[in-house]
């Protein structure tokens, strides 16, 4: 028997121990006690246990709607236990710990040392440990799934424990819809349904959707899926893109149609893509929510957030070297930047938003160079399934404050994840290369000229 194993039992017997001790004195406190030993022994069992838990409780967010876990912060609290356990783990198997093996790495790290520094260099010092303490929790997630799902078995575990919470999320979506009032008690916001916490808004509850639907999508397409599995995947594909719809997201719906068209021309080439890709688009826009029917610049919530785009760029003249602040664009301006990159420019100035964009421009690069190399069908298709999940994602964030959103984070830690384990050798630095920063430049360039553009023709 390992070291690791003796140690494990010797605390899981001291700690039985001492809920037997409790409930001589409370047994709805042993009873508490005993779920919470049940949980870190579950973790420090196996720290992929954990993970799997961490993932369900950012989706169920039971501190969000349970009366007296509000002020608990459960989700960075379990992060931190599985990390020490992770951390135990290496230390007594005496396993290598690896924590800059790759860009994204080492990007993330950088990004969590701007957070703090952007809200410092303004002299916001509270904001900058209150800023600190929230982009942990997306740090930690990304640190864990590429350390823990640290095989390919791991890695489609998390891709689909993502899908099922998601799917969990959609279902409760329809209960909102037809009931005024969903499981726990939410109500409808102007007829669009929503979830809580960082999915509140219908927006983001979209973007959320987004971000997942390309797993059951491109498997749905994939030869070889057996009818009934199909069939599922239907049932599934109709939810997510009904849900899409009730949330009455603009944003979301043209970020639907960007996937449907790159999944059309990921499958089946550029002209049989494009007719298909027409037909389904066809279908969707025909049923589009009655609010697309609204989107021009002259409307109100389109205007105010070309508003709010232009006053971002004001911020980023005055603050071009690490911005405003993390966090700090609606304290300031009213109102939310309405864009992931807007937001980023402004709060974490050029030096921010350049390792933030280099974080997604590397995710991109190397999912492509692995979709087009990798020896086995399954990084592949894993590969492009990311890739459009990424589309997903960047188009909803064109017009969403989510610039932070721990479902990015993920999306760059399985890419990290699906690149390690296909073997393929992509032949790149540490870092970024002379040729992609050179890329990234561009990319801001452009962003820039992008909103530029669309304050001087619509304000």
């Amino acid at each position: 028997m390992k070291r690791y194993d003796l140690i494990f039992i010797a605390l899981s017997l001291a700690a039985a121990a001492l809920s037997a001790f409790v409930a001589l004195f409370s047994v709805p406190l042993a009873l508490v006690f005993l779920i919470g030993v049940l949980v870190v022994s579950l973790v420090f069992l196996n720290p992929f246990f954990g993970l799997m838990l961490y993932l369900f409780l950012l989706f169920a967010r039971p501190q969000d709607f349970i009366p007296g876990l509000e002020r608990l912060s459960i989700v960075l609290a379990l992060a931190v236990l599985i990390l020490i356990s992770f951390f135990f783990r290496k230390v007594v198997r005496r396993e290598p710990i690896t924590i800059f093996a790759t860009r994204r790495q080492i990007l993330m790290f950088l990004l969590l040392l701007i957070v703090p520094l952007s809200n410092i260099a303004n002299m916001q010092l509270v904001a900058a440990w209150d800023g600190l303490v929230d982009f942990l929790t997306a740090f930690l997630l990304f640190f864990l799934i590429v350390n823990i799902a640290d095989d390919f078995k791991r890695f489609r575990t998390v891709c689909w424990t993502l899908v099922a919470c998601t799917v969990l999320v959609c279902i409760n979506g329809l209960v909102q819809k037809f009931r005024g009032v969903d499981l726990i008690g939410e109500t409808l916001v102007g007829g669009r349904i929503r979830w809580i916490g960082i999915f509140h808004d219908p927006n983001d509850l979209a973007l959320l959707i987004n971000s997942f639907l390309p797993f059951v999508l491109v498997t749905l397409f994939e030869r070889g899926t057996s009818p009934l599995r199909r069939l599922g995947l239907v049932l599934i594909a109709a939810l997510f893109i009904l849900n899409i719809y009730y949330t009455g997201s603009r944003g979301g719906y043209l970020a639907l149609l960007v996937v449907i068209a790159f999944l059309s021309f990921q499958r089946w080439g550029l002209l049989k893509g494009s007719i298909a890709g027409a037909a389904f688009l066809a279908v969707i826009l025909a049923f589009a929510p009655s609010r697309m029917a609204n989107l021009s610049p002259e409307e109100a919530s389109a205007s105010g957030r070309i508003y709010a785009w232009t006053y971002g760029l004001v911020m980023l003249k005055s603050h071009p070297v690490l911005g405003i602040g993390y966090m700090r664009f609606t304290p300031i301006h009213g109102r939310a930047a309405h864009s992931a990159y807007v937001s980023s420019l402004a709060e974490l100035g050029f030096i921010g938003y350049f390792v933030w964009l280099s974080l997604v421009y590397s995710s991109l690069a190397d999912l492509i160079a692995v979709g087009k190399s990798a020896a086995a069908d399954a990084h592949r298709r894993y590969s492009r399934m990311l890739l459009l999940s990424f589309l997903g994602f960047l188009a909803s964030a064109v017009f969403l404050s989510q610039a932070y959103s721990p479902i990015l984070y993920m999306l760059c830690a399985l890419a990290t994840v699906v690149v390690k384990t296909a073997g393929v050798p992509l032949a790149r630095p540490r870092f970024l290369s002379p040729h992609e920063i050179r890329m990234v430049l561009l990319l801001i360039v452009a962003s820039l000229i992008a909103f530029k553009v669309f304050a001087v023709l619509f304000t």
